[in-house]
Order: C-alpha cells, then structure tokens, then sequence
C-alpha cells in the first residue's frame, strides 16, 4: 500500500496525527479542541501506520516524533480499558448494574430486554425515559424489578431507576439537580456502604453548551468530595474518559475511568466510550460489558462493583 500512495501523504498523514495529539491538550479553551481530544485511540492506530510508512520512506524525524505521540495516544486510552479482574475480598460486596438508554420509539430494546433477562442485574437505570415509558414499562414488572424513583421529562432528560425486589429494601434513590434543573440524575445509597450516580453530561455542540458540561463535570467533582464513601459514578458523560476534563476530574478526587467503545453503537469497537464508569479508590470495578441493542445509538453498559462491608 506504501507503495502506491506518494510520500507526500504519508508525511502528511503522519503530521496531522502529531498536530491534533497535540490541539486535544488545548480542549479546554474551546470546544472545538475538545472534539480533538476525543479519538486518541483513533489516533494511536491510524499514527501507527503513518509512522511505518514514513519510517519506509526514510523520513524518519516525522517518524520519530509519530511515535511519540503515538505512544502518548496509548497511554492515555489503554488504562481505561484495563478493568482487572480481582477476587473479592471476605467482606466485600458486589453489585451489578446496568446503565442504558430508551430507545427512540419510547420503548426496550428487545435485544436490551433480553440481555436483562439473562443477566438479571441488581439496579437498572435508564436515561431519555418520557411519561408514556413509564405507563407502558411492564416488561420490568415481570421481571421482578421495582422502580424506586423516576423524573421522566417530554425529550432526551427524563431518567429512571429499578432495583430487584429482593434488594429494593436496601438501596434508597434520589432525583437530584447536579448542576442544572433540566437535568435531572439519579443518586443511589446502600446504607452506609456506598453511594452511586447516574450522570449524564451535555452534548457540547457549541461553545455555550460546552460551558454547561464544564460546569456539569465541576458540579459532579464537588459531589465527589461530599463524601468519604465508596462512590461509583456512571452514564452518558458525551466525553471520552481519557479526555482532560475528566482526567482532570479524576486525578482531583483519587478516582479512575473505566470503559470500552460504546457510540456509535454500530461502530463495533471502533467508536468512542462516552458512556463509563468513574470509579473512587475504594470501589472496585471487577468487570465492564457492553451490550449492543438494535434500536439504540449506543451501547448499554452493565458494571460489577466490589466494596468494603462491614456487614
């Protein structure tokens, strides 16, 4: 292939790697830089082989630096897909919960549906419920599932929580504004034990909706720091883990990024992970999973958790 592209693209190719690695470190003065803060892996694989092609071509200072930043692209990528699987301690406990999306007909996905059916998590939360979901849910009802609070809305910010009647009486839930009234979170306890988050950030589209998420991911820091509980928090963050605001975010309050590709959902494995888990060095994260549903434009993911318990 090498062969039949001029060497001019190559250097080309390998030069635009190394300058949008390099924007992505600028997100935070625009939301036009946070857009190239977001493919680093994209980056990674796609600088890999520009960086051969010009080590073929004998251009080997672009090369050198491709590598760079190439390896750089790695470093900051990788780590969020590395969910180690530990035993559990004696006095530990483990949750499964699933965080996923109405499809946009107001329904399931039958495929999700499944998926739960068979998995059987702990707590179920969904974002984009509307007032008709709600009235036609049953299929969770069936399931064995209780819905213990809810703040459906009439576009994309309604959301929902369900947890396994067996396990209802130990987890009390919450609709809270995290930073703005429209957006309605789920926050989730299990008594003393640990605390939980169903975030969903704003689609920074323009440069006031980028100011929103900002304030968003500084509102969710804060909440962070409110508590000295194990704290996992998950959803729709319309940002990549590895992006600066929530490196930032993380680094900040000691807790680390998990997730794998989930939008596009049809992208398999190719797409972004804006949808992870965020976890506090007291919470484990044993494993994450993502499921692809037919009517949905990104995947769902199911989590495991491990804390501490002195129960």
């Amino acid at each position: 292939m090498i062969r039949f592209l001029h060497h001019s693209f190559w250097r080309a190719l390998c030069l635009a790697i190394i300058a949008a690695t390099i924007l992505g470190f600028l997100s935070r003065y625009s939301h036009w830089l946070f857009y190239a803060d977001q493919p680093r892996l994209h980056y990674a694989i796609v600088g890999a082989i520009a960086c051969f092609a010009c080590f073929q071509i004998r251009s080997w200072i672009i090369a050198a630096v491709g590598c760079l930043c190439v390896l750089l692209n790695l470093a900051l990528a990788l780590p969020t897909m590395a969910v180690a699987l530990q035993p559990a301690s004696n006095h530990a406990a483990e949750w499964s919960v699933l965080h996923a999306h109405v499809d946009q007909r107001g329904q399931l996905d039958a495929k999700l549906l499944q998926h739960i059916k068979e998995a059987k998590p702990d707590v179920i939360l969904l974002q984009e419920v509307t007032a008709e979901f709600l009235t036609n849910e049953s299929e969770l009802d069936d399931l064995q599932y209780e819905r213990i609070v809810s703040e459906p809305r009439d576009h994309t910010r309604g959301v929902a929580a369900w947890v396994r009647t067996d396990l209802s009486g130990r987890i009390t839930a919450t609709v809270c504004d995290l930073a703005t009234a429209d957006r309605p979170m789920v926050q989730l306890t299990v008594g003393n034990q640990l605390r939980m988050l169903h975030f969903h950030a704003k689609r920074p589209v323009n440069s006031e909706t980028y100011q929103t998420q900002l304030a968003e991911f500084a509102a969710l820091s804060a909440w962070l720091r409110e508590s000295d509980l194990p704290t996992v928090v998950l959803g729709d963050f319309n940002a990549a883990p590895w992006s600066e605001q929530v490196r930032r975010m993380a680094q900040q309050n000691g807790c680390r990024a998990f997730g794998f590709p989930t939008w596009p959902s049809q992208a398999y494995g190719a797409g972004l992970p804006i949808d992870f888990v965020l976890a506090s060095s007291k919470t484990k994260v044993v494993r994450v999973n993502t499921i692809l549903a037919n009517a949905l434009n990104r995947q769902a993911i199911l989590v495991t958790i491990s804390h501490a318990t002195t129960e």
